[in-house]
């Protein structure tokens, strides 16, 4: 039931993280930058893995 919300969840998840350190410790817009970079680089090698075991199940 969950795996089509995967996205959702890590996005949502990542937010709540970023925002409450940036809450508790002044982040600069330069580090909230290189932490925007991360999740979207996490996010495409979420998107590759995908693809990658959807062609071994089809391949099967």
């Amino acid at each position: 039931m969950f795996k089509k919300y995967n996205r959702v969840l890590f996005t949502t998840v990542y937010l709540v993280i970023v925002l409450t350190v940036k809450y508790f410790y002044d982040l600069s817009n330069m580090t909230l930058t290189i932490l925007f970079a991360i999740f979207l680089s996490l996010l495409c090698i979420y998107e590759i893995a995908k693809l990658k075991s959807d062609e071994t199940k089809n391949k099967e």
